[in-house]
């Protein structure tokens, strides 16, 4: 706090010491493995994302959408992030084809369609891209307004959340139902792209 003047002269009236620089903490804190949280949401974020996902090795993220306004959305505030978004691989893109509907996407984002929720389910389209070699992590966007299809696909999230690092994006708000559940099966979530892109960051390598 107090980066400007107003806020320095907050801090000063409220505990009778100035606020420090922030130039100043940066150069203490600018160690690998020191996250730097920009508000207190963020520094949520980050304990969340910390404490349920595992640490990818890399910056490549795939994405798996049933809604490609989402997903688009979500793959301009991963790459805003530094992260990166590549496109699939011909032979990763043809395995896909085989478990989405002809008129979605196998690129990356993976628009599998909200229709594949009937058609097996969006678990094994998110498997076939963690196991591509491709991604170093991968983020399934999905509602969570309604728990029905994380308990139709409990078990398989629950294998893929212990082998490869995975956060769900819901683009609506989550029923305390849904919430429970990835409690329960330790699944990072997030409401909002910017948030998603900004935690997946801070558990990602520096750039070198």
């Amino acid at each position: 706090v107090g980066n400007s003047g107003a806020g320095r002269r907050a801090a000063l009236a409220h505990t009778a010491h100035d606020a420090g620089e922030e130039a100043l903490y940066r150069r203490v804190l600018d160690h690998p493995g020191v996250l730097w949280a920009h508000d207190q949401e963020h520094m949520i974020d980050l304990a969340l994302a910390l404490s349920r996902t595992r640490r990818p090795a890399g910056r490549r993220v795939g994405i798996v959408t049933v809604s490609g306004g989402a997903g688009t959305w979500l793959a301009d505030d991963l790459v805003a992030a530094g992260l990166e978004v590549p496109l699939l691989s011909p032979q990763v893109q043809a395995l896909l084809r085989e478990r989405i509907p002809p008129y979605g996407s196998p690129a990356n984002p993976v628009d599998a369609t909200a229709q594949v929720l009937g058609l097996g389910g969006v678990s094994p389209v998110v498997r076939i891209l963690a196991d591509s070699g491709e991604v170093d992590a991968v983020v399934l966007v999905a509602t969570l307004a309604d728990q029905k299809q994380l308990e139709r696909e409990r078990e398989y999230l629950a294998t893929l959340a212990a082998s490869v690092p995975l956060v769900i994006y819901s683009y609506t708000r989550p029923g305390q139902a849904s919430i429970d559940l990835l409690e329960e099966l330790g699944i990072a979530f997030f409401t909002s792209t910017t948030r998603t892109a900004g935690a997946l960051a801070a558990l990602a390598p520096a750039i070198s």
